[in-house]
């Protein structure tokens, strides 16, 4: 997606506007990265965390909204996301939990509203907790939703019943494959058989 004149001017003065014109994502990933170097790993509270906002901001210096959606793509939780591959090596990962911050809203009052958090662990507890739990979470109610789709079809198409079947089971096969552990490798056996006569 092309981004504006106002964007690129912003990205061209904080030195991150490659010469074809483009921003250069993999040192605005590596500037992210550095950020979050910079907060407290295995953070306690709140305070300690970035949010997408935040982060937005202390690498442009701006809150534009295109930054911000940038700062987030480049800051997926995924294996392919940039900053989380920069990571690689030294048991660190990028984790995410939503926070609170508090605003003022138009009439002076102040509000607590939840935001996108990132941080970096080293710890087991903590990594089961923020990067694979929510993500199984997610899973499993994205299961729940395609059932209740499937159901809702067969009601009112009762003809497409076989295919959703069929279809429920190739979905479930191709998961259960995703998901399960790998088979261990087997082991060459060493030496050759003991107590064995010549």
């Amino acid at each position: 997606m092309p981004y504006s004149e106002e964007v690129l001017e912003v990205v061209d003065a904080v030195g991150l506007l490659k010469e074809t014109g483009t921003v250069d994502r993999a040192q605005t990933a590596v500037r992210l990265k550095e950020q979050l170097d910079g907060k407290p790993m295995n953070p306690v509270d709140d305070a300690e965390i970035f949010t997408i906002e935040e982060l937005a901001f202390e690498v442009f210096n701006s809150n534009l909204p295109e930054l911000r959606s940038l700062t987030a793509q480049l800051c997926s939780l995924s294996p392919q996301g940039a900053v989380q591959t920069l990571l690689n090596g030294g048991g660190v990962l990028l984790c995410g939990r939503p926070v609170d911050r508090e605003y003022e809203n138009a009439r002076g009052i102040t509000e607590t509203r939840k935001k996108t958090g990132r941080f970096l662990s080293d710890d087991d507890a903590m990594v089961m907790e923020y990067l694979i739990e929510d993500n199984s979470e997610a899973l499993a109610k994205k299961a729940v939703r395609m059932s209740e789709l499937h159901d809702l079809v067969v009601r009112r198409r009762p003809s497409l019943a076989a295919a959703l079947g069929q279809k429920r089971i190739d979905t479930t096969r191709r998961i259960q494959a995703s998901l399960m552990p790998p088979e261990p490798e087997p082991q060459p056996i060493r030496g050759g058989r003991r107590g064995q006569r010549r």
